[in-house]
C-alpha cells in the first residue's frame, strides 16, 4: 500500500504501525473497529528514545525474527559498516535484523560468516523464544560491541523491547570505585582489628552493666527479677515482694504504646479487677507507674499452661475434663458480671490450668477487664474495623456489628468457643482473613463439634456448646451461672476427678510435676513461655 514516506513522497515498503480497538453497541457486539495509524520511525521511536542513557545506551523493539521494529539510534554508523545502505533514505526499521557479527565491526573488523549464517545476538534469542531476562555480564549486540541489557517480550503485542548499554561505558563507575576501594582495604582491615578488640570488651561491660541494673532494679515494693514474657504492650517479669518475699509476677506497659487517656481507664480498670477475689480470678496486688513514666501492675504468679498450648501440645481433651474447666471459668464471669466487668476477650490464650495449693487442673481467667480498658485511641487489641476489640477467634456476632450492644452474654459465646476448641482442636470457624471469620460468626451455623472430632460427643453437652454459640444473646444461656448448672447437669461418660488430674500431670509432666508460666499480652497473637521450675 503506497504511504508518505519522510519527504512526503508516496511509495510502497514504508514502514508503518496500526493499533485498533473494537466498538460495541449495548449487546456487546462490534459494530466498527476505532484505528490508530502510526508512523514507528518517528513517532514510536520517539517513544522509545526516552529511555537512551549515556553515549551508548538505546532501547529498541523487535519481533521474534529479530528485525527491528524502531530506529536505531546507530543508523548512521549502521551505514558505516556495511549493515545499511550508504543512502539518505535508507533505515533500519524492518531492514535490519538484530543478529551477532562475531566481532567488534565499529573497529572496522568483518565477520567470517555471510549476515543471513550469523546467530540471533542473546537478548534476540531469548525474545525469540518468548523469554525475558537481563543480562549483566556482558554480550554481543547487533554491531558486535560488548554490551549488558534487560528485555522483556510483550506476548499481548506481539514483539519485545531491548535496552543495553556498552560494556565499557556500564562498568566504568565500577573501576573508580575497586581502585578506591583497595585503598580503603588496608585501613579499614587495621581498623577492624582495634574495633573488634574494643567490641568484646565493651560487650562485656554491658553485660555486667546490665546484670546490675536488673538486680537493682525496684518497682514500689516490688524488685525485678528475670523476664518471663514480652509483647506488642511491654514485657512481665518474675519478681518478689520486697518485705514479704512474695513471688510476684509483673508487667510493665510500654509508655509509647498508650496515651494518658488510656492509662486513665485502665487504672480505673485494675482497681475494678482488684475487688474480684473469686479463686479462679488471678489476683491483682499492686499497680502503680516508675518515675521515668512506665505503668506497672503486680499480680499473682502462675505455674500452668494456657488451654491454647494444652491443646497444640496434647490435642483435643476428653468431655469430663473441658466440662470441669468451663464451669470454673463460669465462677470467674459470675462475680465478674455481677461487679459490672465484661471480659470481652475470652480465649485459650487468656485461661490457664494450674496445680494452685494442691490442687490440680485449677483454673485461672487472666486479663480480665484490661481489653476494654486498653481500647483507647492506641488500643493494643486486634483491630478489625473503627473501636473493634477482641480475638476474631472467639469473637460473638454483637461484638462485630453492634459492639455497643456487648453484655454479659457475650462472654458466654467466646466461652462456648472455647469449649468447641477444647473438644475439636479446632476453632469454631476459620478463614483467610480476618474479615472472613468475622463474616462467618455473623451468619454461618457453626458445624457440630463432634463431626468437626469424628469422634461421638455427649449429646447435651454439644447442645450446650451449640446454644452457647447461636447468633442472638436471646437464644444463649442469659448468665454465667444459668451456664454452669447446665453444664453440671450435662450427661458426660464420668467426671474429672483429682485422680484423674494427677494421672494426666503425671504421665504427661513427669512425678516431678515440672510446669511452665505463660503470660499472654493484650493485643499479642503468640505467647510467651518461659520455664519456671518443679515442684
Amino acid at each position: 500500500i503506497p504511504l508518505p514516506d519522510g519527504r512526503g513522497n508516496m511509495r510502497v515498503g514504508v514502514p508503518t504501525m496500526v493499533a485498533g480497538a473494537p466498538v460495541r453497541d449495548k449487546n456487546d457486539h462490534v459494530i466498527a473497529v476505532l484505528g490508530l495509524r502510526v508512523r514507528p520511525q518517528v513517532d514510536f521511536t520517539q517513544i522509545l528514545s526516552t529511555a537512551r542513557f549515556g553515549s551508548s545506551g538505546e532501547t529498541y523493539a523487535c519481533d521474534a525474527r529479530g528485525v527491528l521494529l524502531s530506529e536505531s539510534r546507530f543508523d548512521d554508523e549502521l551505514k558505516q559498516i556495511g549493515l545499511l545502505p550508504d543512502r539518505e533514505d535508507a533505515a533500519s526499521i524492518l531492514e535490519v535484523q538484530i543478529r551477532d557479527p562475531g566481532v567488534d565491526m565499529t573497529d572496522g573488523q568483518r565477520p567470517s560468516l555471510r549476515r543471513s549464517e550469523q546467530p540471533l545476538t542473546y537478548a534476540a534469542t531469548q525474545l525469540a523464544e518468548g523469554r525475558s531476562g537481563v543480562n549483566v555480564i556482558g554480550y554481543r549486540d547487533y554491531r558486535g560491541v560488548p554490551t549488558v541489557g534487560a528485555w522483556q517480550w510483550l506476548p499481548d503485542l506481539g514483539f519485545g523491547v531491548i535496552t543495553e548499554m556498552d560494556l565499557s561505558q556500564a562498568f566504568a563507575p565500577f573501576q573508580a570505585v575497586r581502585r578506591t576501594f583497595w585503598a580503603l582495604f588496608g585501613l579499614l582491615l587495621l581498623a577492624s582489628i582495634v574495633i573488634f578488640g574494643y567490641s568484646l570488651l565493651v560487650a562485656r561491660l554491658e553485660r555486667k552493666a546490665r546484670q546490675s541494673a536488673l538486680e537493682a532494679k525496684r518497682l514500689g515494693q516490688y524488685v525485678l527479677e528475670e523476664r518471663i514474657g514480652s509483647g506488642g504492650m511491654g514485657a512481665v517479669y518474675r519478681a518478689h515482694h520486697a518485705m514479704l518475699r512474695r513471688p510476684t509476677a509483673v508487667k510493665l506497659i510500654d509508655p509509647d504504646k498508650t496515651t494518658d487517656v488510656s492509662i486513665a481507664r485502665f487504672e480505673r480498670e485494675v482497681q475494678l479487677t482488684s475487688q474480684l477475689n473469686h479463686p479462679n480470678t488471678i489476683a491483682i496486688y499492686d499497680y502503680g507507674r516508675t518515675p521515668e513514666g512506665v505503668f506497672y501492675y503486680a499480680m499473682e504468679l502462675l505455674d500452668g499452661l494456657t488451654l491454647q498450648s494444652l491443646v497444640e501440645r496434647f490435642g483435643p481433651q476428653p468431655e469430663e475434663r473441658v466440662v470441669n474447666i468451663l464451669e470454673q471459668v463460669c465462677g470467674s464471669l459470675a462475680e465478674a458480671h455481677a461487679a459490672g466487668l465484661i471480659h470481652r476477650d475470652i480465649k485459650p490464650a487468656n485461661i490457664m490450668i494450674n496445680c494452685r495449693g494442691g490442687m490440680l487442673d485449677f483454673v485461672k481467667l487472666l486479663d480480665f477487664g484490661l481489653v476494654k480498658a486498653m481500647d483507647g485511641p492506641r488500643q493494643s487489641t486486634v483491630t478489625v474495623a473503627p473501636g473493634l476489640t477482641g480475638t476474631p477467634l472467639y469473637m460473638s456476632p454483637e461484638a462485630i456489628e453492634q459492639r455497643w450492644t456487648v453484655d454479659a452474654r457475650s462472654d458466654l459465646y467466646a466461652l462456648g468457643a472455647v469449649g468447641y476448641f477444647l473438644l475439636t482442636g479446632r476453632p469454631v470457624f476459620e478463614g483467610d482473613t480476618i474479615v472472613d471469620i468475622c463474616m462467618r460468626h455473623v451468619d454461618t451455623l457453626p458445624t457440630p463439634p463432634s463431626e468437626r472430632a469424628h469422634r461421638a460427643i455427649a449429646p447435651e453437652l454439644e447442645a450446650i456448646i451449640l446454644r452457647c454459640l447461636a447468633k442472638s444473646p436471646a437464644d444463649r444461656p442469659q448468665s454465667a451461672k444459668e451456664l454452669r448448672r447446665e453444664l453440671e447437669a450435662a450427661k458426660v461418660p464420668d467426671n474429672w476427678t483429682d485422680d484423674d488430674a494427677a494421672a494426666w500431670w503425671q504421665s504427661v509432666l513427669g512425678v516431678a510435676l515440672a510446669t511452665t508460666a505463660e503470660y499472654p499480652t493484650h493485643g499479642d497473637h503468640g505467647r510467651d513461655t518461659t520455664s519456671v521450675g518443679a515442684r
